[in-house]
Protein backbone atom coordinates (compact mmCIF):
# COMPACT_ATOMS: atom_id res chain seq x y z
CA UNK A 1 0.00 0.00 0.00
CA UNK A 2 2.83 2.38 0.84
CA UNK A 3 4.57 1.62 -2.46
CA UNK A 4 1.44 2.49 -4.41
CA UNK A 5 1.09 5.80 -2.53
CA UNK A 6 4.72 6.66 -3.30
CA UNK A 7 4.16 5.80 -6.97
CA UNK A 8 1.05 7.99 -7.11
CA UNK A 9 2.92 10.90 -5.53
CA UNK A 10 5.81 10.46 -7.96
CA UNK A 11 3.42 10.42 -10.92
CA UNK A 12 1.67 13.56 -9.68
CA UNK A 13 5.04 15.30 -9.27
CA UNK A 14 6.10 14.32 -12.80
CA UNK A 15 2.84 15.66 -14.22
CA UNK A 16 3.20 18.91 -12.26
CA UNK A 17 6.79 19.32 -13.46
CA UNK A 18 5.74 18.78 -17.09
CA UNK A 19 2.91 21.29 -16.78
CA UNK A 20 5.29 23.78 -15.15
CA UNK A 21 7.79 23.37 -17.98
CA UNK A 22 5.10 23.97 -20.61
CA UNK A 23 4.25 27.24 -18.88
CA UNK A 24 7.80 28.43 -18.17
CA UNK A 25 9.41 27.66 -21.55
CA UNK A 26 7.33 30.14 -23.64
CA UNK A 27 7.97 32.89 -21.09
CA UNK A 28 11.72 32.16 -21.04
CA UNK A 29 11.73 32.02 -24.87
CA UNK A 30 10.04 35.44 -25.01
CA UNK A 31 12.53 36.99 -22.59
CA UNK A 32 15.54 35.51 -24.40
CA UNK A 33 14.19 36.61 -27.78
CA UNK A 34 13.90 40.18 -26.52
CA UNK A 35 17.70 40.28 -26.27
CA UNK A 36 18.22 39.12 -29.89
CA UNK A 37 18.57 41.18 -33.04
CA UNK A 38 15.69 41.19 -35.52
CA UNK A 39 17.62 38.97 -37.94
CA UNK A 40 18.52 36.54 -35.23
CA UNK A 41 15.02 36.34 -33.80
CA UNK A 42 13.42 35.75 -37.21
CA UNK A 43 16.04 33.31 -38.48
CA UNK A 44 15.07 29.91 -39.84
CA UNK A 45 17.07 28.03 -37.21
CA UNK A 46 14.73 27.82 -34.20
CA UNK A 47 17.23 25.99 -32.02
CA UNK A 48 19.36 29.00 -31.16
CA UNK A 49 17.98 29.53 -27.70
CA UNK A 50 20.50 32.05 -26.40
CA UNK A 51 21.34 35.17 -28.41
CA UNK A 52 24.74 35.31 -30.09
CA UNK A 53 25.00 39.00 -29.19
CA UNK A 54 23.03 40.19 -26.18
CA UNK A 55 21.48 43.57 -26.98
CA UNK A 56 19.35 45.79 -24.79
CA UNK A 57 18.52 48.41 -27.40
CA UNK A 58 15.23 46.62 -28.13
CA UNK A 59 13.84 47.91 -24.86
CA UNK A 60 14.71 51.53 -25.60
CA UNK A 61 13.24 51.09 -29.11
CA UNK A 62 9.93 50.00 -27.61
CA UNK A 63 9.85 52.99 -25.30
CA UNK A 64 10.81 55.40 -28.13
CA UNK A 65 8.71 54.06 -31.00
CA UNK A 66 5.59 53.09 -29.09
CA UNK A 67 3.71 55.31 -26.74
CA UNK A 68 4.76 52.95 -23.97
CA UNK A 69 4.11 55.37 -21.13
CA UNK A 70 0.55 55.98 -22.39
CA UNK A 71 -0.05 52.23 -22.66
CA UNK A 72 1.32 51.75 -19.14
CA UNK A 73 -0.99 54.43 -17.73
CA UNK A 74 -3.97 52.83 -19.51
CA UNK A 75 -3.07 49.49 -17.95
CA UNK A 76 -2.83 51.05 -14.49
CA UNK A 77 -6.23 52.71 -14.93
CA UNK A 78 -7.79 49.41 -15.97
CA UNK A 79 -6.27 47.63 -12.99
CA UNK A 80 -7.42 50.27 -10.52
CA UNK A 81 -10.92 50.22 -12.02
CA UNK A 82 -11.20 46.45 -11.89
CA UNK A 83 -9.95 46.29 -8.30
CA UNK A 84 -12.35 49.06 -7.30
CA UNK A 85 -15.37 47.32 -8.84
CA UNK A 86 -14.28 43.95 -7.46
CA UNK A 87 -14.17 45.41 -3.96
CA UNK A 88 -17.51 47.20 -4.39
CA UNK A 89 -19.32 44.12 -5.72
CA UNK A 90 -17.98 41.91 -2.93
CA UNK A 91 -19.27 44.17 -0.15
Amino acid sequence: MKGRSTLNKALIHVILILVSITMIVPFAWMVLTSFKTVTESTSVNPFTIFPAHWITSNFSEVIKNMDFIHLYINTLLLIVGRVFFAVITEL
